[in-house]
């Protein structure tokens, strides 16, 4: 009978492929438990799968510290604060006196699709270059970009230096409204800076990107340690970072890297004196939860947790 009820409560689409059940000859039945429908299936993971991530807890953890957490800068070990433009215009003054910095507004951080509307965008608002995927690039010559590859798309508003430091405060001021707080700095070396309204130290400066679930995936660029390549353990660096240059694509040698790892002998590989086995990038670490890292989470035992 709670299977039979369990079935009602399908979609009339849904009931017409299983079998039906008649009703029981009886004018009440009482103490029924609920019915449930489980799904049975044998869940074998890769190299960099952990308990928590098989079982999909890892996903609810990451969004989480994305959405409750409170990012400490890992430099000083102090809470980020909001920043004022005017603090952040005196900065870009001190790092234009060093040399030529294009200042730069996010507009798509690390999202597939061909972007050709934002070229459109920028065209129309009268801008004449993108800085896509490390790259300047015109805005007349933008061509559509790899569909289902992540993508990461700024506008550049303008370039100062020391000669040209009065234009320092128009920049920046246009720089934030168009990134929506945020905005970059480059320099010639190709070394971004980010500047934040919102999340900034207030011992050193830096500024930090708002909290994304994906800073908390150790199978992501954007979360993993940048010299374990997200393994927490290492055996083979240039492998498992992606620094091997040996004509594959990122994720083919990331899954030759995965599979690599099962078959890595405990004695072969060595705690990753970055992140101390816990996978993640210093950003990632420093993100707390009343007190405690995510990785202070995944360390405890179902019990405890």
């Amino acid at each position: 009978e709670g299977q039979r009820r369990f079935l009602d409560s399908m979609s009339p689409y849904a009931r017409q492929f299983v079998e039906q059940l008649e009703k029981p000859d009886v004018d009440l039945v009482e103490g029924l438990p609920p019915s449930v429908a489980i799904e049975q299936r044998v869940t074998r993971g890769g190299g960099k799968s952990t308990v928590a991530t098989v079982t999909e807890v890892y996903h609810f953890l990451r969004l989480l510290f994305a959405k409750t957490g409170m990012q400490f800068c890992p430099d000083c070990d102090l809470p980020v604060q909001k920043q004022s433009v005017s603090a952040i215009v005196k900065q870009v003054e001190a790092a234009a006196k060093r040399g030529v910095l294009k200042v730069l507004a996010p507009l798509v951080k690390a999202r597939k699709g061909f972007h050709t509307d934002v070229a459109h965008w920028a065209e129309r608002q009268g801008f004449d270059t993108l800085y896509v995927d490390g790259k300047l690039t015109p805005v007349s010559h933008f061509r559509k970009l790899e569909r289902f590859k992540e993508h990461t798309i700024d506008v550049v508003v303008g370039a100062i230096d020391a000669k040209r430091i009065l234009k320092a405060r128009n920049l920046t001021h246009r720089a934030i409204r168009v990134g929506r707080g945020t905005a970059h700095l480059l320099d010639a070396k190709n070394r971004l800076t980010v500047m934040s309204t919102e999340m900034s130290c207030p011992g050193c400066g830096r500024a930090f990107e708002e909290l994304d679930p994906r800073l908390f995936s150790f199978n992501s660029p954007h979360g993993a340690c940048e010299e374990c390549g997200g393994f927490g353990e290492i055996w083979n660096r240039d492998l498992q970072t992606g620094a091997e240059d040996n004509g594959d694509s990122a994720l083919e040698n990331e899954l030759a890297a995965e599979r690599e790892s099962e078959w890595i002998d405990e004695e072969e590989a060595r705690e990753c004196p970055s992140c101390h086995g816990s996978r993640l990038n210093a950003i990632a670490r420093h993100v707390r939860v009343r007190g405690f890292a995510i990785e202070d989470f995944t360390a405890l035992s179902a019990m405890e947790a």
